[in-house]
C-alpha cells in the first residue's frame, strides 16, 4: 500500500463514541502496552497506536483526517501488507519508491479520490456567469458555507460538498439543507456580496490554520466537523445557549452539550423546527467516555477560555464564536 502522506488511524469503537474529538489517553496507551499479547484485537490496537506515534511530529488528531477502521493495521499484522512512501518512478514490471526500495508488481490500484467538476453548467445557454460559478465551485471551501457562490447567491446551491476530517458528511449536509430551507422561505437572508467574500477569505485562513494548507488545498471540501456544525447553527439560529442559566436549569444536559459526545441533536434543542424533548432524550442517552476523561476535557476547555480572557485571542475555544468573529 502506497501513501503520499501519513494519516491517523482511528478505531471504529472510538469513532462511534466521539466522531470528531479523537484522543488516545495515557491510560489507553498503558493498557495497550501491557494487555494480553494473545488477543488479536488488542494487537491491532497496539499497531494503530504505533502507526500514529510515528507521525506525531508532522500531524495529530486535530489537524489531519483519519482512516476510520483498523483494517489497515490488521492487514499489516496478519496479511503481509506493507506501508510504502510515494512512487518515484515506474519500470516495466516494477516500482521505485521515494526511499529507494524496489518492488516487482503485477497491478497498481490508484486510490486518488475524485475531482469536483460541474461541466453541465457550461452547457446552459453558454452563460459566462454559470461557467464561472461551475469553475469556482470545484474548490468548495471558496463557496460561502461550502454552498453558495456570491455571483449566483441562493439561486444555485451546492449542498453536501463538505467533508469533515473526523465525522460524517450527512450531518453537515443536513445543517446546510436546514439553512437553505430558511433562505428559501425568507426567514433568514444572505449577507451582501462583499460580506460573503470577506467571510470566505476568513474561513479559508481559519481551516488552513487548523488543518494545514497542504491538506485543505489537496482535499478542497475538507473542514472540521464541530466548527462547521456550530458555524451553521449560528447562521440558522439553532445553536443552544450554553450559558449560566442553562447550567442552573438543566446542569446534566448542559454538561452533555459542553463535553459529551458530539451529536446534531443538540441543534434541535432550540431554534427553527426545534424538538427539545426528543433532542434532550437523545443527548442524555448517548454513550460517554469515562468520567475522568470528561472532567479532563472540561478543565482543558475552560483553561483555554481563561487564557483567551486574559488577552490571548487565538485561545478562544473553537465553537464559542462564529468563524468570522474569531481571531485568526
Amino acid at each position: 500500500m502506497v501513501i503520499r502522506a501519513t494519516e491517523m488511524v482511528i478505531s471504529t469503537i472510538d469513532m462511534v463514541i466521539r466522531a470528531t474529538e479523537m484522543v488516545i489517553s495515557t491510560i489507553d496507551m498503558v493498557l495497550l502496552m501491557f494487555g494480553s499479547k494473545s488477543d488479536r484485537s488488542l494487537n491491532i490496537e497496539r499497531q494503530i497506536f504505533a502507526m500514529n506515534a510515528k507521525q506525531y511530529r508532522r500531524s495529530h488528531f486535530r489537524n489531519t483526517y483519519g482512516t476510520k477502521n483498523g483494517g489497515m493495521a490488521e492487514a499489516i499484522l496478519y496479511y503481509g501488507c506493507e506501508m510504502k512512501p510515494a512512487i518515484r518512478s515506474l519500470e516495466e514490471n516494477s516500482i521505485i519508491f521515494e526511499d529507494g526500495t524496489k518492488e516487482v508488481v503485477d497491478e497498481i490500484v490508484c486510490c486518488t479520490g475524485f475531482e469536483n467538476r460541474f461541466s453541465f453548467l457550461d452547457c446552459i445557454d453558454n452563460n459566462p456567469v454559470l461557467q464561472q460559478v461551475g469553475h469556482d465551485a470545484r474548490i468548495s471551501h471558496n463557496l460561502y458555507k461550502h454552498a453558495i457562490h456570491p455571483l449566483t447567491r441562493d439561486s444555485l446551491v451546492f449542498i453536501g460538498f463538505v467533508r469533515p476530517c473526523f465525522g460524517a458528511i450527512p450531518p453537515l449536509a443536513e445543517m446546510q439543507a436546514r439553512w437553505f430551507a430558511l433562505l428559501c422561505s425568507g426567514k433568514i437572508d444572505l449577507p451582501d456580496t462583499s460580506t460573503m467574500d470577506k467571510y470566505i477569505r476568513t474561513y479559508v485562513r481559519y481551516i488552513e490554520n487548523f488543518l494545514t494548507p497542504y491538506r485543505v488545498n489537496r482535499i478542497t471540501n475538507l473542514t472540521d466537523f464541530l466548527s462547521f456544525s456550530d458555524d451553521m447553527a449560528w447562521a440558522i439560529g439553532c445553536r443552544p445557549n450554553l450559558d449560566f442559566k442553562m447550567l442552573l436549569r438543566d446542569p446534566y444536559l448542559w454538561l452533555r452539550c459542553m463535553v459529551g459526545p458530539i451529536c446534531n441533536a443538540q441543534y434541535r434543542l432550540c431554534g427553527p423546527h426545534a424538538q427539545p424533548a426528543q433532542a434532550r432524550r437523545i443527548l442524555l442517552t448517548l454513550k460517554w467516555k469515562p468520567l475522568w476523561y470528561n472532567i479532563c476535557e472540561f478543565i482543558m476547555l475552560y483553561t483555554s477560555a481563561l487564557v483567551w480572557y486574559c488577552g490571548l485571542k487565538s485561545w478562544l475555544p473553537h465553537t464559542w464564536a462564529p468563524i468570522h468573529e474569531r481571531h485568526i
